[in-house]
C-alpha cells in the first residue's frame, strides 16, 4: 500500500514474467501482460509449456494392449524435448481414459544425466498433466536413474502413481499389478 492507503502491484519476479512471456498467465495475472512484452528471459523446464485438454492427437510409437499403453519414443533430442514426449503421451492417455501407461525412453538420445532442477520440474510438469489419472511407469538407462529416485518422489508428492525401472519386464508387471507400491 501506498501513502493513501491505494493497493499497488509488486515488483514481479523474473520467473513470473518467463511464465507470461511463454502464453501461460497465472490466473488474475492478466495486468502483468503488456508490462514485459520487451524482455525474453530463459524459459525454465516445466514453465515454458502447458498442454491443455484437447490439443494432442495419437503420440506417435503409442501402442495400446489390453489395460495398458507403451510409448517407446526414439530419436537424439534435448532433456526437454524428451519430457515433452513423455508429457504429450501422459495427456493423451488422460483425455483417451487409458489409465495405466509404459513409456520406455531407452532409445531417446541426446541428453545426460539430468541435474536435480531437471528432475524436480520432470517431477511436476509430469504429474500436473497426469492429473492423478494415470499411472506411470519409465523405463530408462540405469545411468539417468537417480538411486534416491527423486523425480519419482517429487511426482508422487504431487499425485502422480509412478516408478523407474531399467527392464520393461518390471516395469510391466508394477504397471499391471493391483498390490503395486
Amino acid at each position: 500500500m501506498d501513502r493513501r492507503g491505494a493497493v499497488r502491484p509488486q515488483k514481479r519476479h523474473a520467473a513470473v514474467r518467463g511464465v507470461e512471456l511463454t502464453g501461460v498467465t497465472p490466473p488474475g495475472a492478466a495486468y502483468l501482460e503488456s508490462d514485459y512484452k520487451a524482455e525474453a528471459p530463459p524459459r525454465p523446464l516445466g514453465l515454458d509449456c502447458f498442454i491443455v485438454s484437447g490439443t494432442t492427437g495419437l503420440p506417435e510409437h503409442l501402442e495400446t494392449h489390453e489395460g495398458y499403453a507403451t510409448h517407446r519414443p526414439e530419436g537424439n533430442v534435448s532433456f526437454e524435448e524428451a519430457v515433452d514426449l513423455m508429457s504429450r503421451a501422459i495427456v493423451y492417455c488422460r483425455e483417451s481414459g487409458i489409465r495405466r501407461l509404459l513409456i520406455d525412453t531407452t532409445r531417446l538420445t541426446g541428453f545426460g544425466r539430468p541435474s536435480t532442477v531437471e528432475r524436480f520440474a520432470m517431477g511436476e510438469r509430469l504429474a500436473r498433466d497426469a492429473m492423478a489419472a494415470v499411472k506411470l511407469a519409465v523405463v530408462a538407462r540405469a545411468k539417468l536413474i537417480d538411486p534416491s529416485q527423486f523425480g519419482v518422489t517429487v511426482a508422487r508428492n504431487r499425485g502422480l502413481f509412478t516408478k523407474a525401472f531399467v527392464s520393461e519386464e518390471e516395469a510391466t508387471e508394477w504397471l499391471l499389478s493391483p498390490n503395486a507400491e
